[in-house]
């Protein structure tokens, strides 16, 4: 298994490797995680009188015009119909783990680690950046049936240079009839201060009025000045129960 779970610039800046195959993409992870480490690139190694060249002869990938080959992936759709909530209000269950049918919905996950969320560690973490400035940045779950729920447990994760933190306090959202609502009564404690204090892996606790819906989610915009965003691991309870434990920035 790769070290630093597979995080190059952990990896490299905690001393846990000494080489690393990657590519280019790698510079701008540097740049944004450790801009103050040394570290050098060298070729691949070859073979006495070879020459180093890259595996495809270039660095784009591309599909021929004239080509008729494709894949397909199997697709099920169901239809939707309305639920009514009857998740046990149980302030030790968390929802995104015992709630049959939970999936991850993200602005975008870097690692595709969006495990960690609800995975009970809060010394991991995920984060959302994908080289594009965004407004608005999430991080929460939905469910095939309606759910009753009225907190969030956030803890923060990993902060950078740029960013890692919501620049404004988080609201929580939960999902109605395929739209997304603001709850009522929401409060966060301790303050979420909006800010690089805002982590590392600092626990947040956003309570709200008992509502239901089939998905809840952190949204606010991302704060820094780059293009890292928020990544948390977190839990969502029902009314006086059920928690989403996730770590994010």
């Amino acid at each position: 298994m790769p070290p630093a779970s597979n995080d190059l610039v952990v990896a490299f800046s905690e001393g846990y490797a000494s080489v690393w195959q990657s590519g280019i993409w790698s510079i701008q992870d540097f740049e944004r995680k450790a801009p103050d480490f040394d570290y050098g690139v060298i070729p691949l190694p070859v073979a006495d009188g070879g020459e180093p060249a890259t595996v495809l002869g270039g660095w784009a990938f591309a599909a021929n015009a004239k080509g008729n080959q494709f894949s397909l992936r199997r697709l099920r759709l169901e239809p939707y119909e309305p639920t009514a909530p009857a998740n046990p209000r149980d302030p030790g269950r968390n929802l995104a783990r015992a709630e049959p049918g939970a999936v991850v919905t993200d602005t975008t996950s870097h690692y595709g680690h969006d495990g960690y969320l609800a995975d009970g560690r809060t010394d991991l973490s995920e984060d959302s950046w994908n080289g594009q400035a965004e407004e608005t940045d999430w991080w929460g779950y939905t469910w095939p049936r309606t759910v009753h729920v009225n907190r969030v447990v956030y803890t923060s994760g990993q902060i950078f240079p740029d960013g890692g933190w919501f620049g404004a306090a988080p609201r929580v959202q939960v999902r109605r009839d395929h739209e997304w609502h603001d709850v009522t009564g929401l409060a966060v404690d301790p303050p979420y201060p909006a800010d690089a204090t805002a982590g590392p892996f600092r626990t947040f606790t956003l309570s709200f009025d008992d509502t239901s819906g089939d998905g809840v989610r952190l949204i606010g915009p991302p704060g820094g000045a780059g293009t890292s965003r928020p990544s948390p691991n977190w839990r969502c309870t029902t009314n006086n129960g059920s928690e989403i434990d996730s770590t994010v920035h």
